[in-house]
């Protein structure tokens, strides 16, 4: 299992990097956690954005999403993307993307190349051989981290990584790192 930081920086960011983004792999499944802007830059390096196999956005604060606007043009203008991307969103998250897709200039600027799937906050993500356990965090908005944990047994099965995105050290947060929690 491999965890690969695409940018790190807050809302403002630094100078030279991108905002929050990262690429986990494992058995063969590639999955971005958050696409914050100037990661797809960043993930270009790595790979082509149709060897991903998801997207699962942590929240709905544009330094966690506003990326997938620039992802949108890796993929098909014309054409549908076959099959399409899929994107994890937050609960109730579908229609602040539709905003977004008016401010792209298209009311179905996404629908083509992108399925939106709105998570329930509780349930476990299945992403082929990558598993993501979502786990409410302490934020400004409903912000979910996810215990990530690659399926099967072998070299990478059983390997874990916990994203807390945007949050400060919670009981929920630290038992999803199965860790106690440090302050």
């Amino acid at each position: 299992m491999r965890f690969t930081v695409l940018g790190r920086s807050p809302a403002v960011p630094n100078p030279g990097e991108a905002c929050a983004g990262y690429l986990v792999e494992g058995g063969g499944t590639r999955v971005m956690v958050d696409i914050g802007p100037g990661t797809v830059a960043q993930l270009l390096r790595l790979c082509n954005p149709s060897e991903l196999d998801a997207i699962v956005i942590s929240h709905m604060h544009t330094d966690h999403f506003l990326d997938l606007v620039t992802l949108r043009y890796s993929f098909p203008w014309k054409d549908e993307a076959n099959p399409k991307l899929k994107v994890y969103l937050p609960p109730g998250a579908t229609e602040q993307m539709e905003h977004v897709a008016l401010g792209a200039g298209l009311p179905d600027y996404f629908a083509r190349s992108f399925a939106f799937t709105e998570h329930d906050g509780v349930s476990p993500l299945d992403v082929r051989n990558l598993r993501f356990e979502p786990t409410a965090t302490v934020h400004f908005v409903p912000t979910w981290g996810f215990r990530m944990e690659a399926k099967g047994t072998g070299e990478n099965g059983g390997r874990t990584i916990a994203y807390s995105a945007d949050s400060s050290p919670t009981a929920p947060t630290c038992s999803s790192a199965r860790r106690p929690c440090v302050r």
